[in-house]
């Protein structure tokens, strides 16, 4: 045993050595996604529609019939494997909630960069291959899903990238039949099980698949696709036909109009082979280089009879998720900088060539990281804000907002008419789930006060005075005044260049002898304004 030990260490310090910068890219990767979470508090960005059902399903031991979340009766139908994983490690663990949250995002991003690590060689070798790891691990469009929402997002991202390393390694190796049936199995199932975690991503798996096949049919591999397809596409239906039956147990035959409505609701971002005009997946230059890099990495793949990458960006439309347009994009990369560009500089011996090359690598894996650490979904949020924060990805959901909305739940008169002056992450979970009669509003039926123009004129507001005129212009029948007191440096931005001050509101609600306080804690403020609203609008002395 102990001889087997140092065997093993000796071969894991051998790839090590072998391996050194594919070990530090993944370093760099792992360290980015994890900083701004170990700093904070709460899960960051929203995440109040997956709080809510995982705790029912933790509670209740199933699935909902209709989501929690809302309170108009919207079926639940969403692919259950991410959710009943995390009601299950809510149920059976002495995990909280909070800590589920905050950290399965980062950790499935952690996870898919090792599963790319696998993909990347399937289409790349030596300094390329490195350099596309090093991409993936640094580009803001992946870097940035450690919010709670990513939670499912991310799961499914590793399980598709499994499934897409399996099955090219199935259909592009000459393998035993048992070897092949292994993978394609794998494939399957893991492509499976991203269907039952995204739909969206799922749909995107299906596609490249379908684009894998057509490739090795074009290679004339037709026989060994057709066998390969078959225990794929036998596997994925095995697996997800546990969420139709689920659905149907839920819903009965009534689950096909159900998902028929769900997957026509939301419109597409990009079209269809034109998404190379998008090279930048964020507005930050840091993906803007692996943009321009990753266009000539995939031009010279197709050039040069490498042109599965190539056409793979060209049919992964953007709102399947940044993460899996980014995909094809970082691969190519590795092709632009590792096959291109730095083959360029030194085709011809030259000690000075070297030392420039070795220059340049040093840069782009400095630039990068940099890049990585302080890229931000707010470009108003300072660089130390940046380096020593949350990036601009503030928790929608805290011990505080739970204490005010659970408040409101037990307290408001069930036909209580109420206007939010906060951030637009509140205005959903502030009232979806806690005020049975204020539904989001316009994308669900129901009383929440919700129009744009309205909410985005309203905070701007630093009086009493302004905002019952906003009301009364709209014609709102507004009896109650939620006010949020902590709000993000981008929201207070926001505020200031409309005009409005949140504390100078409240100052001035509670000063107003018609406004009565009703709650209060360190996040929230809740006014009862009926006897302003029922009297013409006067100043207050």
């Amino acid at each position: 045993m102990k001889q087997a030990w140092h065997e093993f260490v000796r071969r894991l310090d051998s790839n090590i050595a072998q391996n050194w910068r594919i070990v530090l890219f993944l370093l760099i990767g792992i360290s980015v996604r994890v900083l701004p979470v170990l700093q904070a508090d709460y899960p960051l960005g929203e995440g109040g529609l997956f709080y809510c059902i995982i705790q029912y399903i933790a509670e209740q031991g199933t699935l909902p019939r209709q989501i929690p979340y809302y309170s108009c009766g919207l079926p639940f139908a969403y692919p259950p494997l991410g959710l009943a994983m995390y009601g299950a490690a809510l149920r059976y663990t002495s995990l909280p909630l909070f800590t589920i949250l905050k950290w399965s995002a980062p950790f499935f991003s952690v996870l898919s960069l090792l599963a790319f690590t696998l993909l990347s060689a399937r289409f790349l070798k030596d300094l390329a291959r490195e350099l596309a790891i090093l991409s993936f691990a640094t580009m803001p469009a992946v870097v940035a899903h450690v919010t709670a929402s990513d939670s499912i997002r991310n799961m499914a991202l590793f399980f598709t990238l499994v499934s897409l390393s399996m099955l090219h390694d199935a259909l592009s190796q000459d393998r035993p039949e048992s070897d092949l049936a292994r993978n394609a199995i794998a494939a399957g199932l893991c492509g499976g099980l991203a269907i039952l975690t995204h739909p969206s991503i799922g749909l995107g798996l299906a596609t490249v698949m379908v684009l894998f096949a057509a490739y090795f049919i074009y290679k004339q591999r037709t026989r060994l696709v057709m066998r390969v397809a078959f225990l794929v596409l036998g596997t994925t239906i095995l697996v997800t036909g546990i969420w139709f039956l689920l659905l149907y147990n839920l819903h009965g035959v009534g689950f096909l109009s159900l998902l028929i409505n769900a997957s026509s609701s939301r419109p597409y971002k990009s079209i269809w082979l034109l998404t190379l005009l998008e090279l930048g997946a964020t507005g930050e230059p840091f993906a803007d280089l692996w943009a321009v890099t990753g266009s000539i990495g995939l031009i010279y793949g197709f050039v040069t009879g490498n042109p599965l990458p190539f056409l793979w960006f060209l049919v992964t439309p953007i709102h399947w998720s940044n993460q899996v347009y980014a995909v094809p994009l970082t691969i190519g990369a590795g092709l632009g900088f590792g096959e291109v560009i730095v083959p360029a500089i030194i085709q011809k011996a030259g000690r000075l060539r070297r030392v420039i090359t070795s220059l340049l690598l040093v840069a782009i894996v400095g630039y990068t990281t940099l890049g990585a650490l302080t890229f931000s979904i707010r470009p108003e949020t300072p660089l130390v804000g940046r380096l020593w924060g949350s990036r601009g990805m503030y928790p929608q959901v805290s011990d505080a907002r739970l204490e005010a909305w659970a408040w409101m739940a037990n307290h408001l008169p069930e036909n209580a008419q109420v206007v939010l002056v906060a951030e637009e992450k509140e205005w959903v979970p502030a009232f979806a789930h806690v005020c049975a009669n204020i539904p989001q509003g316009a994308e669900w039926v129901g009383k929440f006060l919700y129009y744009g123009e309205m909410y985005n004129r309203l905070f701007g507001t630093s009086s009493p005075e302004e905002l019952f005129a906003i009301l009364h212009e709209y014609r709102q029948p507004v009896e109650y005044v939620y006010l949020s007191i902590k709000i993000s440096p981008y929201f207070r931005t926001c505020t200031a260049n409309h005009g409005g001050n949140p504390y100078l509101l409240k100052r001035s609600l509670a000063e107003w002898e018609c406004t009565q306080l009703l709650f209060e804690n360190s996040e929230v403020a809740l006014y009862d304004v009926r006897a302003c609203m029922a009297t013409p609008l006067r100043t207050q002395d």
